[in-house]
């Protein structure tokens, strides 16, 4: 069925959606998907796609309407569509965004803005929440955004984290949060573990998909950052040059973490500098450890001030992964003997103040690499020993004082494992004073540096250094000189973001 006038129209093509007919190559991702997940049986609303409505001089025919309006009287449509516009030739896709629209509203909707290849017209659900939801690798949370559809569009739709469901596993959620952490994980399924946004509709019962398209560059999504003092190094304050210097071994300590679980995301930082602390990244150590199937409660009780939702074992995903746990148990336990060796080496080093800028940074950071893996390596120790009190109930007895009738009693019955908590919690002082008394030999020889530049009147003063990051020194190297405009706005940073006049360097 078709119709050409004097405008150029070409003839009307119309396919039902998921109907197995063959779709033209250049049609948009998102169409050709939906095409065949509709055949697939996935939830998807009837739907109607319309090749061939462009017209040359950019305009919409009265006789491509009144074609439109009769095909969806004969098809069934209902009063209320949902309408997208596919422009194949510059692989864009516009999505009408309302809940329902009535037929006539969307096809005065697509006069007057659509000039395409291709529409596709859903018979929308009477949903009573409708929204998107994105799915990453390397993430074990999914984002949901969300909005009523008794409170219109003009309201602001909510975003919130739901957990994302591997195959095999049960949902969480008994509410329409449930029901689209199912259509993710059946979506990934049949299509493969990738980057994916969805557009869904809930109308109380059950949930439809209704678009669906690759996420071609990672979302930046908010992540959590903590003071996490078992895992700091560095005394506070934290001048930025140190600050900065630690921050740029974030890649490296990362990797660590990927060795033992790949499928995290490897655009995610783990560190930054924040004046006057070094911060964690809370959410990324979260997911490293639930991608075990395990619990992150112990990992809230080493940042108290963090206000992240804690989440339970997932003892499917546990045992799934029970031989990578246990490889990394063993990794936990080598981090005895690693650190012993590593304190060895620290107490021995010695550097000088005629090797370059870039020479003692380099060997900043490897100190500060390889303390920082060793300290992970007893995290995990210590880690062990908690979550094994925490699932016999004694976590609380604990963390009491030693001197407390609970912690005595844990001392006579399992006075081995007690022993052993007590052992790493002592390796893992005498690291961090070994790697700073290291550090400080090193920070000991940027400050008889920073002496000759201020000769050179380069720096105004000499602790001057301590104010500016690892790139700007290495400039000063090539023949950089700040000026007076320069120290007032970096004074000025550091003041708004510590609060803090003064940083010691010693």
């Amino acid at each position: 069925m078709g119709f050409n006038d004097s405008l150029g129209v070409m003839d009307l093509r119309f396919i039902a959606l998921g109907s197995g007919e063959v779709l033209p190559w250049e049609l948009h991702s998102s169409l050709t998907l939906l095409h065949q997940l509709k055949l697939f049986g996935f939830p998807i609303p009837s739907g109607l796609i319309v090749l061939d409505v462009y017209a040359e001089t950019g305009s919409f025919p009265a006789t491509a309407r009144q074609t439109l309006e009769t095909q969806l009287q004969e098809r069934g449509f209902k009063d209320r569509v949902a309408l997208s516009c596919f422009h194949s030739k510059e692989g864009e896709l516009k999505v009408i965004r309302q809940p329902s629209q009535k037929i006539s509203t969307a096809l005065d909707e697509l006069e007057s803005t659509c000039q395409t290849a291709a529409i596709l017209i859903l018979d929308f659900p009477q949903a009573t929440i409708y929204g998107t939801a994105f799915s990453e690798k390397g993430y074990q949370d999914d984002l949901l955004e969300f909005s009523f559809a008794d409170v219109g569009t003009a309201a602001s739709a909510q975003l919130l984290p739901i957990e994302k469901l591997n195959i095999g596993e049960t949902n969480v959620l008994s509410d329409f949060r449930g029901r689209v952490q199912d259509l993710l994980r059946s979506v990934r399924k049949v299509l493969g573990e990738d980057n994916w946004k969805i557009s869904w509709a809930d109308d109380g019962a059950e949930v439809f998909l209704t678009a669906i398209e690759r996420i071609l560059n990672p979302l930046v999504r908010s992540e959590t950052f903590a003071d996490i003092p078992a895992l700091q190094i560095l005394p506070t304050p934290v001048n930025p040059l140190t600050g900065s210097l630690a921050a740029s071994c974030s890649a490296k300590l990362f990797q660590y973490l990927k060795n033992w679980n790949p499928d995290l995301a490897p655009q995610r930082q783990f560190i930054k500098f924040e004046s006057p602390r070094v911060l964690f990244n809370f959410s990324l150590l979260s997911d490293f450890i639930r991608g075990f199937g395990l619990s992150d409660k112990t990992l809230h009780d080493l940042s108290v001030n963090v206000s992240m939702p804690t989440h339970s074992t997932n003892g499917l995903r546990f045992w799934k992964n029970l031989p990578r746990f246990l490889r990394l148990c063993h990794d936990a336990n080598l981090g005895l003997t690693i650190t012993k060796k590593v304190n060895q080496k620290l107490q021995n080093f010695d550097t000088t103040a005629e090797k370059t800028f870039s020479e003692l940074f380099l060997e900043w950071q490897t100190i500060y690499v390889s303390s920082s893996h060793s300290l992970f390596r007893l995290l995990e120790r210590n880690f062990l020993i908690l979550n094994f009190f925490r699932f016999l109930g004694l976590s609380r007895a604990l963390q009491s004082p030693r001197n407390n009738w609970g912690a005595r009693l844990l001392n006579v019955f399992f006075f081995p494992i007690v022993k052993q908590r007590i052992h790493t919690e002592r390796l893992q002082t005498q690291l961090t004073r070994t790697t700073w008394k290291a550090l400080q030999k090193i920070q000991s020889c940027l400050h008889v540096k920073s002496l000759g530049l201020y000769s050179k009147g380069i720096f105004q003063s000499p602790e001057q250094l301590w104010f500016l990051n690892v790139n700007e020194v290495i400039q000063i190297d090539k023949g950089w000189r700040p000026d007076a405009d320069f120290w007032r706005e970096r004074f000025l940073e550091i003041n708004e973001n510590s609060h803090c006049s003064t940083i010691q360097s010693e």
